[in-house]
């Protein structure tokens, strides 16, 4: 019964010190947080993606888009802006949206690491975010970062474009000056002229009426396609050496571009660029 008190008088005795330890070092990481962590908001640009694993495309639906505005927020407990969109740019894709954001994070900085983390997730190009602006749930890319990369610029820029054996009322389907105009009403894309021809054909290894037993490469036209020769005024965005239409798509000759003009979407190939 002696040991056991004992037991219990030393037990109650570093109570009282453990509790003081236990402050001590609770109140060191509260300092050294105050000291080397510092929340601070952050600008970065986002393009959206579907958050679907088995989808290898970034395009979320269009229901999940729309409902994605400027000055769209998310809030903290503590009722702190968390996310704050300062820019929106939809483009309708079928029943996909590709969407750009610029956005107010708020995040916080090591000034140790001079790096942020947003919910715990480090804020660095190319990792994605799970955001929840005006209550409606988006995982976004990161692809810029002030401080970090570039400002974007816009650039104008007159493209000819082909497109090869579509459809007579495909091509019928485009006139000259219809306009690709994003969900907040600006103009991306401007048709200034258009040339339609019956498509070209290639038969390979047809009879040579000349010489007798021998093929020849014909080249003829199909009656029931088209060739459709557009010339546009599209709107590029550039970061250091990544000129882009509709932030993802990329202006090369022999690339592919997707116009949603106000009757059909069009993906025609870069003939040249000016």
């Amino acid at each position: 019964m002696k040991k056991a008190s004992r037991k219990l008088k030393k037990i109650s005795m570093l109570s009282p010190l453990f509790l003081v330890a236990i402050t001590i070092f609770i109140s060191f990481g509260v300092f050294m947080k105050t000291l080397f962590m510092k929340e601070t908001y952050v600008t970065v640009e986002l393009l959206v993606s579907g958050g679907e694993w088995w989808w290898d495309t970034s395009h979320p639906p269009y229901w999940l888009g729309d409902p994605i505005v400027i000055g769209g927020a998310e809030y903290t407990i503590q009722g702190k802006k968390q996310v704050e969109l300062i820019d929106v740019q939809r483009f309708n894709e079928g029943n996909r949206k590709t969407i750009y954001l610029k956005a107010r994070l708020l995040a916080t900085k090591n000034n140790l690491t001079k790096k942020y983390r947003y919910k715990q997730t480090p804020l660095e190009i190319g990792a994605t975010l799970l955001l929840a602006p005006n209550n409606v749930q988006l995982y976004a890319n990161i692809i810029g970062i002030q401080g970090v990369s570039l400002e974007r610029k816009e650039i104008k820029r007159t493209v000819n474009l082909k497109m090869y054996g579509v459809y007579p009322w495909q091509a019928d389907a485009i006139s000259v000056g219809d306009q690709m105009v994003s969900s907040e009403n600006k103009i991306w894309a401007t048709v200034l002229t258009k040339e339609v021809t019956n498509a070209e054909k290639i038969i390979l290894n047809s009879p040579n009426p000349l010489v007798p037993g021998q093929n020849v490469v014909v080249n003829t036209t199909d009656p029931l396609r088209r060739d459709v020769t557009l010339k546009a005024e599209i709107t590029t965005t550039l970061a250091r050496n990544s000129e882009v239409f509709a932030y993802y798509l990329p202006v090369k000759i022999g690339d592919i571009l997707i116009i949603n003009l106000p009757k059909i979407i069009i993906s025609p190939y870069i003939v040249s660029i000016n």
